[in-house]
C-alpha cells in the first residue's frame, strides 16, 4: 500500500491430478498483478495485468512446454 493505491499480486488458477504412469499434481494459472484506488465509494481496481499466460506447474515446479 502507497496512501491511497495498493498493490495485489496473486496467482490465479486451477490444480488438478494427471496419471501418465504415476500421478501428479498439476496447475495452470496464471501469475496477476491488480492495482486498486481507494475512492469515497470504497476500493476500487483501476488495472488488472496478467504477468505470466497459460503458465504449468508439475508438483509445485515450473515447466516449459514444447
Amino acid at each position: 500500500m502507497d496512501g491511497d493505491t495498493a498493490v495485489v499480486l496473486c496467482l490465479v488458477g486451477a490444480t488438478h491430478s494427471e496419471t501418465s504412469g504415476t500421478s501428479h499434481r498439476v496447475w495452470n494459472g496464471s501469475h496477476v498483478r491488480d492495482t486498486c484506488i481507494k475512492t469515497p465509494a470504497g476500493w476500487k481496481r483501476r488495472r488488472h495485468e496478467k504477468l505470466t499466460v497459460n503458465e504449468r506447474m508439475i508438483d509445485g515446479r515450473p515447466t516449459t512446454t514444447s
